[in-house]
């Protein structure tokens, strides 16, 4: 039976979503499959595994167990889903940029990969060619039915909600500051808003529009507020190009598990699933645009209810639990078909590549904190270093 050690760095929405695919993989399919942090692997489980399924990996430790993996004969498939080559940078939520180091690592590691798992076709075939493989598959988030909330209406004002992962607010700046004088004149009293991990200046708008700001919190919380909050409408705005090109639907995800009818930039990203006034609208990034959309939804709760129905049903659909899962087992039959050759792992070795893993760790930091120094954002440390702490205690 293939033995699959499944690894990651930190855990993340990805990993989640990904590891439910694979661990209900295994009622189609014999193996063994074993979660771990990356730096809680021991010599024991890479003597274990036959392969080895990384998630968005960009450290110098992965970069290094792939090198040590393969000279093992292990089979290694990377699964990514942004264009980490491509951030820039002044990317994140303070302006500290994506490491250059990660890219550089990222970089050594897809010259090890055996296969490459995308969840944009544009992405894997960017990424296929600085691999030593023309091998790509392309997957997606999978819906079970029984975990999605039946939209809903509120009896009082129409709750909207606008969410980002990253804690950034580009988006918001570029295509929805500009859509609130009209909104604040027009629904001042019917709706209330919700900024998700993000926090915009909305001082202009204090006592005028009720809104609130959420703090980022884990991806389980995120799952049940949203089911719970029963929001009516959810916004995406998405720039067109570079970075953003290469994403994934993930706003459509979650706003279709939580009954909510979208609203989504008309790009290619989301023409792929989105059928304009069916299970969504998609609007173009114009003020006017957005204004005419949260309109169309606000005026008409019964146009909300049906495109929210709508989404639900494309999704369970064309991406249930069942067909997504057979067709990645029937895309990748090594992760239960693939037997690793006997050789032993050098305890030696082993130890070399994890200390080399604690110097990256302490590299990061510092990049960190030189980077929030020179953008004037050393108080954005405090809650970093808080947030390490209480993970490490816990």
């Amino acid at each position: 039976m293939t033995k699959l050690l499944y690894i990651y760095e930190s855990y993340e929405p990805t990993n989640a979503e990904f590891y439910n695919l694979i661990f209900h993989a295994k009622n189609y399919a014999e193996f063994e499959v074993i979660s771990k942090e990356c730096m809680k692997i021991t010599p024991e489980d890479l003597q274990w595994c036959d392969v080895i399924i990384s998630v968005r990996s960009t450290s110098e430790y992965e970069w290094r167990l792939a090198k040590y993996a393969k000279s093992l004969g292990k089979y290694w498939a990377l699964m990514i889903d942004d264009d980490f080559l491509s951030l820039r940078a002044n990317y994140g939520k303070d302006g500290q940029g994506y490491r250059p180091k990660k890219k550089k690592c990222l970089l050594k590691i897809l010259q090890y990969v055996d296969c490459l798992v995308v969840v944009n076709d544009l992405l894997g075939q960017k990424y296929i060619r600085l691999c030593n493989t023309d091998r790509y598959i392309l997957t997606n988030t999978s819906f079970d039915i029984s975990h999605m909330e039946p939209p809903h209406l509120n009896s009082e004002k129409v709750k909207i909600v606008y969410y980002v992962n990253d804690g950034t607010q580009e988006m918001f700046d570029l295509y929805l500051r500009t859509i609130f004088p009209e909104l604040c004149a027009k629904y001042a009293d019917k709706i209330e808003l919700y900024f998700m991990a993000v926090k915009p200046n909305m001082d202009e708008y204090e006592g005028k529009l009720k809104y609130y700001c959420v703090p980022h919190m884990s991806y389980e919380a995120f799952l049940t507020y949203m089911r719970e909050q029963h929001f009516d409408i959810g916004l995406a705005p998405l720039d067109d190009r570079g970075f953003s090109k290469y994403k994934y639907f993930n706003k459509y995800v979650e706003y279709t598990r939580a009954g909510i009818a979208g609203i989504y930039t008309n790009c290619a990203l989301y023409r792929q699933v989105i059928q304009s006034d069916y299970n969504g609208i998609l609007c173009d990034n114009s003020a006017e645009s957005w204004i005419m959309a949260i309109e169309k939804l606000v005026d008409n709760p019964d146009i909300r209810i049906r495109i929210a129905e709508n989404a639900q049903k494309y999704a369970s659909e064309n991406f249930g639990q069942e067909e997504v899962t057979r067709k990645f087992l029937q895309n990748f039959p090594e992760m239960a078909s693939y037997k690793a050759p006997e050789k032993n792992v050098s305890q030696f070795k082993f130890g070399i590549i994890r200390i080399h893993y604690y110097f990256f760790r302490v590299g990061g930091w510092m990049y960190t904190i030189w980077s929030c120094i020179r953008n004037g954002n050393i108080k954005s440390l405090i809650p970093r270093f808080r947030s390490k702490i209480l993970k490490r205690s816990n």
